[in-house]
């Protein structure tokens, strides 16, 4: 997987806590 990809998951993980 890309560097940005995972970069993108976690945002959307600490998108989900907020």
């Amino acid at each position: 997987r890309s560097f940005t990809q995972e970069r993108n998951f976690e945002s959307l993980k600490e998108n989900k806590l907020q």
